[in-house]
């Protein structure tokens, strides 16, 4: 139940009993990472390097970056745009004043770090494509941002 934190804005928190089952399906899905004891952190990298031999294939190994969120919504709609996701971002608008999404020329923190850490891993490269209308900013840490245009699966992980 929503936790009120003023007149205008409603706190969205999970009860005590909803806890430890919000952590271990989001373990176990890959959508967060456990830290320390009791510290997670949304980082979806597990989720979608699951999700890799699906969206690209032999024929389709570099998709423009739109067209790889795209493809990962296909499977799990909860990433940038995708229809889960709209739906929490549209309910978190109303519900606290103080709220507000990405830049429509970002990608979220949480799918930037796991694209982020996916091309340190050598599974995916990130192409920068600096003059190409499908250029997306990747949030990193330390305030800094990394033009995407492309990605392209490495060959051995399809």
């Amino acid at each position: 139940m929503p936790d009120r934190a003023s007149e205008t804005d409603v706190r969205l928190t999970l009860n005590d009993s909803e806890r430890k089952g919000f952590f271990d399906y989001g373990l176990m899905l890959g959508f967060l990472e456990k830290v320390s004891s009791g510290v997670y952190v949304v980082d979806p990298t597990r989720a979608i390097e699951m999700l890799l031999g699906q969206v690209f294939s032999k024929e389709e190994q570099k998709l423009t970056i739109s067209e790889f969120i795209r493809k990962i919504n296909e499977r799990f709609p909860v990433f940038d745009n995708g229809k889960y996701r709209l739906q929490c971002e549209q309910l978190m608008s109303e519900r606290n004043k103080h709220w507000s999404t990405h830049s429509e020329h970002q990608v979220s923190a949480s799918l930037s770090i796991a694209l982020y850490r996916l091309n340190l891993s050598g599974k995916i490269y990130l192409d920068p494509g600096a003059d190409s209308i499908d250029r997306l900013d990747l949030i990193l840490p330390g305030n800094q941002t990394k033009a995407v245009s492309h990605i392209r699966i490495a060959g051995e992980h399809l």
